[in-house]
């Protein structure tokens, strides 16, 4: 039991630091690309220029379209569901209760921590819906 929520955990931080990256990519590309385009109009003509501006605005629009993307997904794959859980649910159980309620999964009154034989273990309770 306790394998699993370890794997959720780590599978969720993996999708939130993908889900991440078009947002770095667009931090990133949007000034530069503006430098490039003042910077290739001294230096060079204007083909030069539009194919350079060209390029990196291509680039921006892919950016923030993945963007777009990511945050039109389902809840538990969106970019903000998992800023959420990492700020306020840092530990393994809250995501699987989360993952598991917006699923139609167990609520969080199923789910208890308590000490045995001087353990701590995650315990779910057996009873029905």
């Amino acid at each position: 039991m306790y394998g699993q929520q370890v794997a959720f955990f780590f599978l969720a931080c993996f999708l939130r630091i993908i889900s991440l990256l078009p947002i770095l990519c667009f931090i990133i590309a949007f000034p530069f690309s503006f430098s490039t385009f003042f910077f290739s109009v001294c230096l060079f003509g204007n083909g030069v220029v539009v194919f350079l501006f060209l390029f990196f605005f291509l680039f921006l629009c892919v950016c923030l379209c993945a963007f777009c993307v990511l945050f039109s997904l389902n809840k538990t794959l969106s970019v903000l569901f998992y800023i959420h859980l990492l700020f306020y649910h840092p530990r393994p159980l809250f995501f699987i209760q989360i993952i598991g309620k917006s699923e139609g999964g167990r609520d969080k009154k199923d789910f208890k921590v308590v000490k045995r034989k001087n353990k701590w273990k995650f315990v779910i309770s057996n009873k029905k819906k």
